[in-house]
């Protein structure tokens, strides 16, 4: 479902700065708030969204391409797993929309299900909330988890909780740089894909060395192994700024007086102030709980 672009849109934004940092990101709740301003931007500041998320794509194929993504992200699984999907503009009460956002076609993209437009006084803000529980398709035993040391820094460790499964069959793979295990969860359409360096401290480099298509690559190269798993619970809750980000990969207008939103509004000197990412994710012996929020 999710193709070697919006792979590489996800790398390009983990291998930025300010997201760099020990963090956790959901790259489709960001590719999913800048698709919607981009159908209402023009001009320069259309062009460089659209050179960062829709690779040319015209307006009504990104409306069409994003809106069967988030259908698709929403659907429900075969065990009753559903993610929630939610979008809203946050305007000034002194603008006013343009019709073309009120087409039949934009209604269904920017207000479907629990998306809904709300206008604020001295507030322009897009929010897109993703949510997804998994439980694991194979539960990791309570009673094998341990305690130890997990290095965040050379310099810096904490002590944390462990879980393990040993001599088990997992989908795994390998290439000279790092392994990778393919975690199935009950829902079949997801699983938790985790891309180990081999070389210690090595994610970094490695991230700057990576792109879209040696992790499809990859992960098409999965097969059934017996393998040995340790992996740390974890849960992380981390905001992002992403301004910087965003403008270090090519989206400078947007933030500038150079913003051209005029797709959206009548209203001059329109732009975004700034853009903030949260994200989380909790994943145990039995589950993960993953979200993400860009504003």
């Amino acid at each position: 479902m999710i193709l070697a672009a919006e792979t590489d849109f996800g790398l390009k934004l983990l291998q930025q700065p300010p997201v760099m940092q020990p963090s956790v990101v959901s790259p489709l709740s960001v590719l999913f708030a800048l698709a919607m301003v981009q159908i209402g931007s023009k001009g320069n500041t259309k062009t460089q969204i659209n050179n960062v998320i829709s690779h040319g794509r015209s307006d009504e194929n990104t409306i069409g391409y994003y809106s069967r993504l988030a259908k698709e992200v929403g659907k429900t699984g075969d065990d009753g797993l559903q993610s929630l999907v939610a979008n809203g503009f946050f305007i000034k009460s002194s603008i006013i929309l343009l019709a073309m956002l009120r087409k039949e076609e934009s209604r269904q993209w920017l207000m479907k299900e629990r998306s809904e437009v709300f206008f604020f006084r001295k507030l322009l803000k897009n929010s897109l909330y993703l949510e997804k529980k998994g439980v694991w398709k194979d539960k990791f035993s309570r009673k094998k988890s341990f305690m130890a040391k997990f290095f965040k820094t050379p310099q810096r460790t904490k002590r944390i909780r462990f879980m393990n499964a040993y001599n088990v069959r997992r989908s795994y793979t390998e290439n000279d740089d790092m392994q990778v295990l393919s975690l199935a969860y009950t829902d079949p359409t997801y699983a938790m894909n985790i891309f180990l360096p081999k070389k210690r401290f090595g994610l970094r480099e490695l991230l700057h060395n990576l792109n879209g298509t040696t992790i499809q690559n990859l992960l098409s190269q999965l097969k059934n192994t017996s393998v040995t798993i340790t992996v740390p619970t974890m849960k992380l809750n981390k905001n992002v700024e992403l301004k910087e980000s965003l403008m270090a990969m090519g989206v400078i207008d947007l933030f500038s007086e150079n913003a051209d939103l005029s797709g959206i509004t009548k209203t001059r000197n329109l732009k975004i102030s700034d853009a903030t990412h949260r994200a989380l994710i909790e994943m145990n012996e039995e589950l993960t709980t993953a979200a993400g929020a860009t504003s």
